[in-house]
């Protein structure tokens, strides 16, 4: 008897752990990453969850970026930026610091936000250094801004929403969503992220002239939508 009373307390554990777990929402199936400068989590991850740009040799862009890799999960976005090594080591000899901008749509639509250029439509924009002048990368914890009616609101510093590690030519980014929506919700004009949202980079030099953006199809001013500059980028869960 006491040997049955076992195994039917084994069985219910078992279930009620179970249950509880689909309830939590956890799923083994979503992978993340670690930002510690070691690529090859990236590798684990379900690569048609990832999305790419590459660099076009026809945009007139300089290819300082090769690429950048983008995958989000309920926690957090994720980038990988992998540099031209060649032009990353001159830049950074030169004492460069690679201002750097991570431009976020998040209501998912073209009709607000920043659209001096190419229609974009961005409603936030990261902005800072990549890089600390004596050739080392920095963790970007940088300026957050909000464009509202077509200005950009007064930065907030150092959120640590942002956390990077870089190593050779590649570094990696995450961005905590629950930090960025407790911030955006504090707005005048709450634009939180969702499941789907829309992202690229811009890439400058010192001077803060744009030498490449990402991603960088060819474009014109007439385009009614930005996605020529920003990736389509929808959440793993």
């Amino acid at each position: 008897m006491k040997k049955l009373l076992s195994l039917v307390t084994l069985v219910l554990s078992v279930l009620f752990y179970s249950c509880n777990k689909q309830n939590s929402g956890e799923n083994d199936a979503v992978k993340t990453i670690t930002i510690d400068g070691e690529f090859s989590d990236w590798d684990t991850l379900d690569q048609t969850k990832i999305v790419t740009a590459k660099h076009n040799n026809n945009s007139g862009w300089e290819g300082l970026v090769r690429k950048i890799r983008v995958y989000a999960n309920s926690q957090y976005v994720f980038y990988l930026i992998e540099f031209n090594d060649h032009l990353l080591k001159t830049f950074l000899k030169d004492g460069d610091t690679l201002p750097t901008r991570i431009n976020l749509n998040t209501d998912g639509e073209f009709t607000s936000g920043y659209k001096k250029y190419f229609l974009d439509s961005y409603d936030f924009m990261f902005e800072g250094e990549l890089a600390d002048g004596m050739g080392s990368f920095t963790n970007f914890d940088v300026k957050l801004y909000q464009n509202i009616g077509g200005s950009w609101t007064k930065p907030e510093l150092g959120t640590g929403v942002l956390n990077a590690v870089g190593k050779d030519e590649k570094i990696e980014i995450s961005l905590d969503i629950a930090k960025f929506n407790e911030l955006a919700a504090k707005s005048s004009v709450p634009m939180l992220m969702g499941d789907t949202f829309q992202t690229g980079m811009t890439f400058y030099d010192s001077d803060w002239s744009p030498v490449c953006v990402l991603p960088n199809a060819q474009a014109s001013e007439t385009e009614d939508h930005g996605l020529e500059h920003l990736l389509n980028v929808t959440v793993d869960k």
